[in-house]
């Protein structure tokens, strides 16, 4: 499994939307309403995230992207 990156370049505009959100705690039907896409898609951007900064697990996705975001200025 590859080492995870260390900063949001891997990641497209809209999975850092998705992924700000899903750090403040929302549901992916909450995201979708929110981006006005269907929660099934929310759950894609999810797992692309988790493929490609090489994660196994959602809590590993999560804790890095809290670090991720940290570190990133508001958009």
């Amino acid at each position: 499994m590859p080492a995870p990156h260390t900063t949001g370049g891997q990641l497209s505009g809209r999975e850092l939307e998705v992924a700000r959100l899903v750090v403040e705690g929302q549901t992916y039907r909450q995201i979708a309403e929110r981006l006005y896409i269907s929660p099934k898609t929310v759950e894609h951007h999810v797992a692309r995230m988790r493929q490609r900064l090489g994660l196994a697990t959602r809590a590993e996705l999560l804790a890095h992207l809290r670090g991720l975001l940290a570190q990133a200025p508001a958009g």
